[in-house]
């Protein structure tokens, strides 16, 4: 992608110029809606009849000669066909740093509506107070030089223009489109979306649409070509918009999760369980990894619904991925279940195995069942804890990750300390025969001597 579409500096710099003079117009805008809409309905003419950007292209009328294809020419063999790629290229607010500053955003908007409120309330009492005042007034005014019979006259044709006006605005709102109340609410819903996404940090998206003619031995047409283009202006204004609306959905989990960041247990709360664990697993007799990590299993059982929301999060955040991809090669996943084809954690490899499924199998989980099976050189003891050891706890921004991190550290120290267990007991045991078979060896050579 990159030698097709190297990353041009100046096309960056305009990009961010563009950006920022957006941003400079929106808040621009007035308090007054009417000059605000206004504002809203030129900035659109003006994207209407700005020219637009040619996309990047790049085009090969014949495969088999590349560059050249222009100037070289075989008369016995048919042409191979041709390839064209369009780079796909579009804002995204699908990241971490646009969801913390998201939550900002929302907090802004609920102060910004408030204060809106009061205003509205405060300008309708100041009205009513100012209408009785004009009336005291005009009572005042006229009280002596006008006789009751004026008055009233004089009373009645304001009345009369104050109704006509409450007509007028009553007629004007008949003639707009009548909205259902679910499109009463889908509008608001995409009013306060554009709200919410002004000013939030973006970053740029680049792929490739990439066509081929292999098979027909011919070029794309002109009009084939038009054709892919307005097509891809119309993919990149998609998605946009389909990953602005996934934005609001992951906002909401989101918020969710830092709901349960409050939820840690406080010492005493953690010793006593503890406590509780160690009585019922044999008292002194416990082993202290096993009550460990039974209390590590306690604490992620008890986020089980947050796991399944990881699960359907676009963007992961909030911490270290290393702690899934030690999850998971834990439960026993090959390899390729958390890294990508250049061996990096991959999100989007982790993502869809975050389900009720796994939930179960970590309920089910022993660590010192099947000791005597070979882990996979990925998933030894020792890789494991390279994994997670010099990992940083999560635990103040995100709560039910750390809770995964204990359990894996927790079931790596038990398993461990059971094979250690097993290998002793199988020394001492091997010990004795070798004791109880030199002691039959002594006896026989006493019976040889006599």
């Amino acid at each position: 992608f990159d030698k097709l579409f190297p990353e041009d500096e100046e096309e960056e710099e305009e990009e961010e110029e563009e950006d920022e003079d957006e941003d400079e117009e929106e808040d621009e805008d007035s308090d007054d809606e009417e000059a605000a809409a206004r504002r809203a309905k030129e900035r659109e003419e003006k994207k209407k009849n700005k020219p637009l950007k040619p996309l990047k292209t790049v085009t090969l009328d014949n495969v088999m000669f590349g560059g050249l294809s222009d100037s070289v020419h075989f008369f016995q063999l048919p042409d191979a066909g041709a390839y064209h790629a369009v780079r796909v290229q579009y804002k995204s607010v699908l990241t971490e740093e646009a969801l913390q500053a998201g939550v900002e955003r929302l907090q802004e908007m609920a102060e910004e509506d408030e204060a809106a409120a009061q205003a509205a309330k405060e300008e309708a009492e100041a009205g009513g107070d100012e209408e009785e005042e004009d009336d005291d007034d005009d009572d005042d005014e006229d009280g002596e030089d006008e006789d009751e019979e004026a008055k009233e006259a004089k009373r009645k044709a304001k009345e009369e223009a104050k109704a006509k006006a409450e007509e007028e605005k009553r007629a004007a709102e008949a003639a707009k489109p009548q909205l259902t109340e679910e499109e009463k609410a889908a509008v608001k819903a995409e009013e306060d979306l554009k709200r919410l996404l002004k000013g939030l940090p973006r970053k740029t998206v680049r792929a490739a649409l990439c066509l081929d003619t292999l098979g027909h031995n011919r070029p794309f047409t002109a009009e084939q070509l038009r054709a892919v283009e307005t097509t891809v202006r119309k993919l990149q204004e998609a998605l946009e918009g389909v990953e602005a609306r996934i934005f609001r959905d992951e906002l909401a989990r989101f918020q969710a999760l830092q709901a349960e960041n409050g939820q840690a247990p406080g010492e005493e709360e953690e010793e006593e369980a503890k406590a509780k664990l160690t009585e019922e697993m044999g008292g002194d007799a416990a082993v202290e990894e096993d009550v460990q990590f039974a209390l590590a299993k306690q604490h992620v059982l008890a986020h089980a619904k947050a796991i399944e929301r990881f699960g359907e999060s676009v963007v992961f955040v909030g911490g270290p991925l290393a702690v899934w991809q030690a999850l998971l090669y834990l439960l026993g996943r090959d390899a390729s279940a958390a890294v990508d084809n250049h061996n990096e954690v991959s999100w989007r490899r982790i993502r869809p195995q975050l389900n009720a499924a796994l939930v179960e199998e970590l309920k089910k989980y022993d660590p010192t069942a099947d000791l005597e099976a070979k882990a996979a050189p990925h998933a030894t003891l020792d890789k494991l804890s390279e994994l997670v050891e010099e990992l940083d706890d999560p635990r103040e921004s995100n709560y039910p990750l750390a809770c995964v991190l204990e359990f894996v550290k927790a079931a790596v120290a038990a398993r461990r300390a059971a094979i250690e267990r097993k290998e002793a007991e199988e020394q001492r045991l091997k010990d004795a025969e070798n004791a109880a078979a030199a002691g039959d060896d002594d006896d026989d050579d006493d019976e040889d001597e006599d």
